[in-house]
């Protein structure tokens, strides 16, 4: 078995919280209908143009439907263990 065979293997074990919450903040996996939640984000006070900066994804998102399909994205490689992108 090859090393990247063996780390591929060891993701899929891997036990991740999905969720963390402190007595004011509350971070989570994205989830399907949260794509209404990240487009209003990137709408207020010019967040979009201050995250191009740091997150080229964020451009992307211009319509209400690409937030969600972003999400459904975001919540799929989470579940196969391809990336682990959570929202505030």
């Amino acid at each position: 078995m090859s090393s990247k065979e063996k780390e591929e293997r060891i993701k899929q074990f891997l036990d991740l919280s999905t969720r963390i919450e402190t007595e004011r903040l509350i971070i989570k996996k994205f989830e399907e209908g949260d794509g209404k939640g990240l487009f209003s984000l990137l709408e207020r006070n010019n967040n979009r143009k201050l995250l191009k900066e740091h997150v080229d994804e964020a451009t992307d998102v211009q319509f209400l439907e690409d937030a969600e399909t972003r999400v459904r994205s975001l919540a799929a490689d989470f579940i196969n263990r391809k990336r682990f992108v959570m929202g505030i």
